[in-house]
């Protein structure tokens, strides 16, 4: 059995869900979801929900009883896990993410395993991409009628889906701090990329913050914001962007999911080449090789 620890919102989910459900089809064994993290409230964190009940997932949710030990990182915590572990055939042991670059020994993790991480990288899941992407389709989303209208547009040309992140990113320092925003030159640039490169393009604008975009993204090329979903129901966002034919990117995995599920075989996926504000993070291995980094 393997068991992996869900934490932060919807792009974060996607990443520890692919990576476990791969390791978990190696081994041919079932994948559970610890989802403990959304019981609890941090206030140093962006309130966050369990989202991956609205695709079409191969995991059941762990019990309590399954992965209380594995949630106590004390020493209390870390004893039970190894001797259980050593004593049990089915005893689970944490796995911890050493680093946020690609890990090539993750692989090679065997059954059994509790994974505690963000494992943000494609490598993680490439060799079962076709199955992370039969399973990441959407069952629970009923678009209304504003989605549809939407959709009818994206459907009628060539769409470029443009993703600009901010909220928390924005409102909390310390947040700020770590991620950063891509700023307007990087739009201006990414958009006029875009104008080079694809015909007849037509930009769909998502954002967080829909009334900052409006007020300050001068695009120069024909575009439609999409401003009427909220933060409960950014899910029809994320399916929009999907059924766009290429896409624009923010330093988001929310963004970043939504071209990696999109299935032009021609798509353009414009993103940025500074994933953090900081240095602390090797981002070496997060954007998949063929997107265009600006």
């Amino acid at each position: 059995m393997i068991i992996v620890k869900l934490t932060g919102g919807l792009g974060n989910q996607l990443f520890q869900y692919a990576f476990a459900r791969s390791l978990a089809r190696k081994h041919k064994v079932r994948l559970k979801l610890d989802i403990y993290s959304y019981e609890s409230v941090d206030r140093n964190l962006t309130p966050r929900e369990y989202e991956l009940g609205q695709f079409n997932i191969q995991a059941e949710l762990a019990k309590p009883r399954e992965v209380w030990h594995l949630r106590n990182e004390s020493r209390i915590g870390n004893f039970v896990s190894a001797i259980g572990a050593r004593l049990f055939p089915f005893g689970l042991r944490r796995v911890k993410e050493e680093h946020f670059h690609f890990s090539p020994k993750m692989l090679r993790l065997p059954d059994n395993v509790y994974l505690d991480g963000y494992w943000q990288s494609e490598r993680y899941f490439r060799d079962d991409a076709g199955l992370i992407r039969d399973e990441l389709q959407f069952r629970t989303t009923m678009p209304g009628a504003e989605d549809r209208h939407v959709e009818k547009q994206i459907q009628q040309g060539t769409a470029i889906a443009v993703h600009v992140r901010r909220g928390d990113f924005v409102s909390s320092k310390n947040i700020y701090a770590i991620h950063g925003v891509c700023g307007l030159d990087y739009y201006r640039e990414a958009i006029a990329y875009a104008a080079d490169h694809i015909r007849n393009g037509k930009l769909f604008v998502f954002s967080d913050d829909p009334t900052w975009v409006k007020d300050n993204l001068k695009t120069g090329l024909p575009t439609s914001y999409v401003t009427h979903n909220s933060a409960k129901t950014a899910i029809q966002d994320f399916r929009l962007m999907t059924l766009c034919q290429h896409q624009i990117i923010a330093n988001s995995t929310f963004s970043w999911w939504a071209a990696w599920l999109n299935a032009n075989p021609t798509k353009i996926v414009i993103a940025p080449s500074r994933w953090f504000a900081t240095d602390e993070f090797d981002t070496g291995d997060l954007l998949p090789e063929q997107w265009v980094r600006l």
